[in-house]
């Protein structure tokens, strides 16, 4: 009988021993990467997400980035310490002071990145979650065919260890994505397996992030506003020709924008209903308007109330 248990218990352990031990980071997403906010290459978030329970113990595991030809790697972040919870589906959040600032609530992240991703490696680059000895546990590259570096890691959370194709677009790019973050976002299921970064991401649609909490920050990249810088006060504009009306803006306004013409205090038209939100608006100053040394225009958000006006100048002929 004795020597019966002591074969079970042999046994036992020999099947234990062979398991891989999963129960410390080993089954992690890398689900978002923010590169940018409004422009500001400062701020940055990458958020992972635990793909099983017990991924919490996160020490002997670092998150990387890489340039275009898959080299000179930048350690983001060097975990030395567990997140508090460690179910299926719990995010660990990492976030630069400059990007805490631009959210609502201020984000309060889980830790701060100790590097940021260089604005050189935008246009194609690779962000890793590894082990301290090197294995990739994790990854996501971008750029498309810019992306001529390795893409291959172990096969904890790929089955076949290659995380294929790098995603098409560039890490941050204000001018097809205009919203205040276009984070890169991980479209699978908490406990799937990586296919392909081209398969598996898109660009996202907001800024949102989670922390290990589950406390939500959506990204609006801070107060909004609008100021035009031109026309200015005494600018004479000549009717008939064409004039490029410009304004800066803060924070995440709408990606269209109204162009009003006052004469004094009064509203008497609207040079554009709606137009790109991206600071410039060719004018093409009719040729029927009265000549007046107090015209101004207001360059309007209406769906976040924000607008602003030109100082007052001269529209009349020569």
């Amino acid at each position: 009988m004795f020597g019966s248990t002591m074969r079970i218990a042999v046994c036992i352990l020999a099947v234990v021993l062979c398991v891989p031990a999963y129960a410390v980071h080993h089954l992690m997403q890398i689900e978002t990467v923010i590169g940018s906010v409004n422009g500001d290459t400062a701020a940055q978030a990458i958020q992972l997400r635990m793909r099983s329970g017990s991924q919490n113990s996160l020490s002997g595991s670092k998150l990387k980035c890489y340039d275009a030809a898959g080299a000179n790697p930048v350690v983001l972040f060097d975990f030395n310490s567990p997140v508090s919870n460690g179910s299926t589906g719990d995010r660990v959040l990492l976030t630069t002071a400059a990007f805490d600032a631009l959210t609502t609530p201020e984000c309060v992240s889980d830790f701060t990145l100790a590097n940021r991703i260089p604005d050189s490696y935008f246009a194609a680059g690779r962000v890793t979650f590894e082990e301290d000895d090197g294995s990739v546990l994790w990854a996501l590259a971008w750029g498309g065919n810019a992306y001529t570096g390795s893409n291959t890691g172990n096969d904890d959370n790929d089955a076949d260890g290659d995380f294929g194709a790098a995603f098409g677009g560039p890490l941050a790019d204000s001018v097809k994505y205009p919203q205040a973050a276009a984070p890169f976002h991980l479209t699978l299921a908490a406990t799937a397996l990586s296919t392909t970064n081209v398969a598996n991401y898109e660009v996202a649609s907001n800024g949102a992030v989670t922390n290990n909490d589950g406390d939500a920050f959506d990204v609006d990249g801070g107060p909004k506003s609008i100021v035009v810088t031109a026309p200015d006060s005494g600018d004479h504009l000549d009717t008939g020709t064409s004039f490029d009306i410009r304004w800066n803006f803060t924070g995440n306004i709408s990606k269209k924008v109204r162009i009003e013409l006052f004469d004094g205090p009064d509203k008497i038209g609207t040079i554009v209903k709606r137009t790109k939100y991206n600071k410039k608006f060719a004018w093409d100053v009719p040729g029927g308007l009265p000549d007046g040394t107090n015209y101004r225009v207001r360059v309007l958000d209406k769906a976040n109330g924000v607008s602003d006006k030109s100082g007052a100048f001269t529209i009349g002929t020569h």
